[in-house]
């Protein structure tokens, strides 16, 4: 009865232990597409020149969390 129990526990061991190692050995051997290469150039960006005005809901939001800075500070 003392075997079973042993071999129960050296074949779990085991599995867990290939798992590992399979996982372990597909990460060591992943595809490293690009990092040999420098990075991409940025692309340029473009100023705004003015941000969109606000809707009345944004406004009304943007006043509530105002008072409720002013009332936190307070």
């Amino acid at each position: 009865m003392g075997i079973s129990k042993w071999k129960k526990k050296l074949v779990s061991l085991l599995v867990v232990g290939v798992f590992f190692v399979s996982t372990a050995g597909a990460r060591a051997i992943a595809d490293d597409d690009g990092k040999g290469q420098p990075p991409p150039k940025p692309t340029p960006t473009t100023k705004i020149d003015a941000p969109a005005p606000l809707t009345e809901r944004e406004r009304q939001l943007l006043d509530r969390v105002e008072q409720l800075e002013s009332v936190w500070r307070a």
